[in-house]
Order: structure tokens, then sequence, then C-alpha cells
């Protein structure tokens, strides 16, 4: 048998706690990365695949700089290929032990696995990298330490998760350090493990290249350098890529539950879409809170809100690879699955809304609660908008007959396809700035010298898929859906932004009139919109700039409440037209209390005009009662000659298409020129 020596090993100790340190700032980096992850809820695949790399450049690191720690009394070399190499073990480990903990449902035996896969990493990772060892003897290994290092691998690891499970919710990023130093100080320790199971042999035939002292092997330092440079790359890159998942996360995440919220599915849906088709048929779940409004009078809103985010992180818990959880709006929460088959899907949808009966702790309140389901089966990837209306109708059904149910959607049953495209189209219009939205001005001229009088301003909404839609169309559904007050408070500002800049050119304007809502008398903080937009726009109320119609029909609905925000309006100066009376039934008695400065009469007094004589009596009498309320008079709806020239001699102000249609802003611009010219 060959006579061999056993070479006694050195180690720099500044170069130890160097390997040390290297390894506690990779996992504290580790740590946070695994909190931001946590925080997205939506487990970018980006962020996992750094975090991986991270986790094994850490690893590797750590364990190079070791090396260069240790000499022996013979020069050493390193194989850079098989350097090179050993990352692989422990990158491939870290990323499907990520992958295994973030993209599946939670189960406690999946934190064993995970610890095994990446304790082995580790392991393969140290054991490889020292194969890299070049020089004339041989290593030898003891079998029992060996076992003993990877099996402390793998409970650092085990160690690890658990920490990194703990720590996701931390709210101080400092609070990670303690936890960091333990993690370091266990990774290193492994790897000293590994080193101690390890003899260095060196035949006794090249014992005469034994030298006096310890030799420092240039190599090393080479490859120490290298790793370092990459690792602080690509903890650069990491700081780089967390930023901008903070950026996106505040235009697609839900700040309260951290799911992604209603623009991710706008924006990324299409995408995400594709990839659910791929399994064959999508089950798409809109769930819905029951009597959310009453949990929250009850139990408070902070805890109202806990339940929200404890509800989310069930959902999130729950879903399998390929889900998609999202925060819809409000207490609504969308949830997409891939499935096999129609009574696959109808299965699931009842299992899954038996699970969510279920009490929910918060703080030290157990709330029960029930929910309502919308589900629909999609069998190819549809138009976002169509199939999310699809599941609102299924909702909305299940939600007016009962709730505490799931509906599926049935076409005979809750399509109203039109008006779901609009409400979706109209949302995502005006989350996008409002697109599509258009201004247009009618004129209204004083008789008898038909001199301008004003004009009415109107909004026009053309959508690039539906095309020109009319107002008598979209307004009501956006009236019912909530989304008409961002459409006023647009078309306000639009407003006053022209009238500014055609004042400053010059321009005679008289006042123009702003339609406000049907609804407004009904929606909170109404008024302060209107008074925000015109401070936002630097224009007094009072300037006579605008005058706001209001509907008789929606002053009627809520009287007391209508003639409250209407004084208001008038204390700040505002003027305020009636727009269509006598239509309603009881105007006449309140006529006198309102603060109303100008009156419209609705259309259907000019219809009989001046063929009826009753007609005729009718309309000089309110003529003349305005008059004596010291109210202006507007008669709408002028369509001929014979109307025109009945009307002349009352010295009203009339708008119709008679005198004009409404015009676009640029030809609006055209008609006060020539009017100028004339």
């Amino acid at each position: 048998m060959e006579e061999f020596i056993i070479l006694e090993e050195f180690y720099n100790t500044k170069l130890i706690v160097a390997s040390i340190l290297v390894a506690i700032l990779g996992s504290y980096l580790t740590l946070y990365m695994n909190r931001r992850i946590v925080v997205m809820k939506s487990y970018s695949r980006v962020m996992i695949v750094v975090t991986s790399v991270i986790m094994g450049m850490t690893v590797w690191a750590m364990h190079f700089i070791g090396m260069s720690a240790f000499s022996l009394k013979i020069f050493v070399s390193y194989d850079w290929i098989l350097t090179g190499l050993s990352i692989l073990p422990v990158l491939v480990a870290s990323f499907l032990a990520f992958i295994t903990l973030y993209m599946t449902a939670y189960k406690r035996w999946k934190i064993f696995v995970a610890s095994i896969l990446i304790g082995l990493g580790i392991s393969g990772m140290h054991y490889l990298g020292m194969t890299a060892i070049t020089y004339d003897g041989f290593l030898v290994y003891d079998p029992g330490m060996v076992g003993a290092s990877i099996i402390f691998a793998i409970g650092v690891a085990y160690l690890g998760i658990i920490f990194l499970r703990k720590m996701q919710n931390v709210k101080k990023p400092v609070a990670l350090v303690p936890v960091a130093v333990v993690l370091g100080i266990s990774v290193s320790g492994m790897h000293y493990l590994g080193m101690a199971a390890t003899d260095f042999c060196l035949p006794a035939q090249y014992s005469s290249s034994v030298r006096g002292t310890p030799v420092v092997s240039l190599d090393i330092f080479g490859i120490a350098l290298v790793i370092l440079v990459v690792t602080g790359l690509l903890f650069i890159f990491s700081y780089i890529q967390s930023r901008h998942v903070t950026l996106r996360k505040i235009a697609y995440q839900d700040a309260l539950t951290g799911l992604n919220n209603r623009h991710w599915v706008h924006r990324f849906m299409e995408k995400e879409g594709e990839t659910l088709h791929k399994a064959g048929k999508v089950l798409y779940m809109l769930i819905d809170i029951d009597q959310y409004q009453w949990i929250n009078e009850t139990f408070g809103y902070s805890q109202g809100d806990q339940l929200l985010q404890k509800f989310a992180d069930y959902l999130s818990e729950h879903k399998e690879s390929g889900d998609i959880v999202v925060r819809y709006e409000g207490n609504q929460f969308l949830f997409m699955t891939p499935t096999e088959s129609n009574l696959e899907a109808k299965k699931e949808v009842r299992q899954f809304h038996e699970s969510l009966k279920r009490p929910f702790l918060v703080g030290d309140t157990s709330i029960r609660f029930s929910t309502t389901i919308g589900a629909a089966i999609s069998e190819r990837k549809e138009d976002i908008p169509y199939l999310f209306g699809n599941l609102e109708q299924a909702l909305r059904y299940g939600k007016t007959n009962g709730k505490n149910q799931f509906v599926y959607y049935d076409p005979f049953l809750h399509s109203n396809r039109r008006e779901m495209e609009i409400d979706e189209y109209l949302k995502r219009d005006i989350e996008e700035g409002m697109k599509g939205f258009s201004l247009v001005l009618q004129p209204k001229f004083q008789l008898p010298h038909v001199s301008l009088a004003g004009a009415e301003v109107l909004v026009r909404w053309n959508h690039k898929k539906l095309g020109f839609v009319s107002p008598g169309e979209f307004i009501p559904i956006a009236e019912k859906n909530g989304t008409i007050q961002p459409i006023t408070s647009w078309v306000l500002s639009e407003t006053l932004r022209h009238l500014r800049e055609w004042k400053r050119k010059g321009e005679y304007i008289p006042r123009l009139s702003i339609n406000l809502s049907a609804v407004h008398f009904q929606a909170e903080g109404a008024n302060e919109m209107i008074f925000e937009t015109f401070e936002k726009m630097g224009v007094d109320p009072a300037s006579d700039w605008v005058e706001v119609e209001v509907t008789e029909t929606a002053v009627m609905k809520n009287i007391d409440r209508a003639m409250a925000l209407l004084e208001e309006m008038q204390q700040r100066g505002l003027r305020i037209a009636l727009d269509d009376f006598g239509t309603g039934l009881s105007s006449f008695m309140y006529l006198k209390k309102l603060p109303i400065h100008t009156l419209k009469l609705d259309k259907s007094f000019m219809d009989g005009v001046p063929q009826q004589e009753k007609d005729m009596i009718l309309l000089e009498a309110l003529i003349d009662m305005a008059r004596k309320l010291d109210m202006e008079i507007v008669t709408e709806g002028i369509e001929d000659e014979e109307q025109h020239v009945y009307l002349n001699s009352h010295q009203v102000i009339v708008q119709g298409y008679y005198y004009a249609r409404p015009l676009s802003l640029e030809e609006f611009e055209i008609f006060l020129q020539k009017k100028k010219d004339a």
C-alpha cells in the first residue's frame, strides 16, 4: 500500500470572519427578498429566481472565501470549470424549494421537502467545490463527519425556512438582522464542519514539495474576487428589481391585502388568460362577503379591514399552482383556476363555497359570515369585460335572491351583455384618463336679436371597440354603477380649462351650463367634488363662468337634501338652473323655495306650439311666472321657423336644432370667430 502523509491545515482568522459576514449579508438579503415576495402575494417568478440566485451565490461566495482562508504547506490550485459548476446544486435546489414554498398550496410536509432540497444543494455545492482543488495529493473523507455535515445542512435549511415563514410580515427590515446573523453563522458552520470531515493526503514520494510555511493559493483569491464582484452586482440588481416591484405594487396591487387589484386585471389578464387556458377550461369565481357593511358597523372598520386581510390570506394559502387570486373591489375577490370539465368545475365551486363557511379569527374575535359566489366557465380566451360582466350578473342574481349561495352564469337568466360591456369599458376608459371622452357645446341665443347667450356643455363617448355610444345609453349605466362622478368632474374641469383659454385670447364667452347627474343629490361628497374642481382649476364658483343644471326629477326624489345642497351652491355664488321643468308632479309647490336662477322649460311644452292654443297659454303662463320670480327663462327644443317666430316676441333665451346643433370645441371656436366678425 502506498504510504502518504496527512497535511496540516491552516486558516486565516480574518478571512474566516469575512466569509461569515458574507453569509450573514446574503442571509439578510434572502430574508428581505422573501419578505418582498410575500408582501406581493402574486409571487413573481422573477423575484423567486432572484431570491434563489442570491441564496445560491451567498453559499457559494461564503464557501470560496472560506477556502481562501485555508492553506496547506504545499502549492494548491483550483479547476475554474468545476468551481463554476459547483454553484449549480445549490441554485437548482434553492429554486425548487422556493417554488415548492410559494407556488403551491401550503402543507407542513413541504417544509421538510424544501429543507432536504436546500440541505442537499448546500452539501452538493460544498463537496463538488472540494473536487475543484488540484494538488499532488488526494482527499480522504470521514463518512461519519460527511453524514453529519449533510444532516447539519438540512437542519440549517429547516431552520432557515422556519425563519422565512416567521419573518414574512415584519414591519421593519432591521428586525431581520438577528435572524440573518443566526442563519449566516449556521451556513458557515456547515462549511467548516465539511472541512473538518476532510483530510488532505500527500503521497510520501511528494514529501519534498512540502514547504516550511503555508502556501497561499493565488487561484483561490482570483475565484473569491470574481465571486465577490458577481455577488455585488447581483445585490445591486436585486435592489433595483425590488424598487421596480415596489412601483409595480403601488400600481397593480391592493394596499390592504397585497393581492393583485382590478388595474392588474385590465393590464395583465389577457396574457395570464392565455396561460390559464393552456390547460383547457378555466373556472372564474367572483366571491362577495355577504353583509360586510353590517360587519363593519358591528365589529368596527379596523376589524373589518383585518377580516379582509385574513380572507385574502386564506384564499392565497389554499390556491394551487397556476391559480390566480385578485381583490376585485371592496369586499369582492376574484378566483381563477384551470378545470377539466363543466361537471368538475361545478363540484369545485360547491366545495369551495362550503370551505368558506368557517370562522375567521380577527384579534380575539371569531367572525363567521356567508358568501355569495358568481361563477362562470370559460372554454377559450374570451373578451375580459364580457366575461367579468357575466360574473357580475351571476353574482348580482345571487345577492338579490337570498345571498349565501353560488350561482353559475346562465345567459338565459343573467345576460345583459351590452350593459356589462359599457360598464366595464367606462371604468377602463376613466382609469386611463378619460380616454375616448370629448365635449360638445350647443349654443343658446337671446331673442329677438338671436345674440349668443351661452351654451350647454354635453359629454360624448367614442370607444375604440364599441364606437360612438349615446349619452342616453351610457349615462344611466354610469349613474347606476357609480362612475358618473368622475365623468362630471372631468366635464367641469375641461369646461373651465377651455373657458380660461378662450378668455385669455380675448373671446367673449357667455355663461356655459354643466349638467349634474340625476344621482347627484344621493352621492356623498357630491358638492365637495364640484368645489374641489373649481379650486383645482383656479376659478371662483361666483365668477359666473358656468351654471349647473339639475333636473326637476332628481330634485324631487329627495327634496330636503336637494334644497340643502342647492343652498350650499348658492352661498358659494354658483348659479343653478332647473332643467326639464314641468315633468315632475310637485314642482310648483317647491319652486318658490328652491334657490333657482334659471328655469329651463321641458321640450314637451314646445311640441304643440304654435298650433295648439292650450299649449301656448300654458307656455306663456310659465314664462310670466318665471319673470315675476326673477328667474331667467330658457326654452328648449326649438326646431322650426314657426316656433321661432312665436317666441321672438317673448324675448326669451332659446336652444334647439333650429339655431345650432351641438358643436365640437373646434367648431365652437370657429362659430365664435364668425360671430365676432359679423
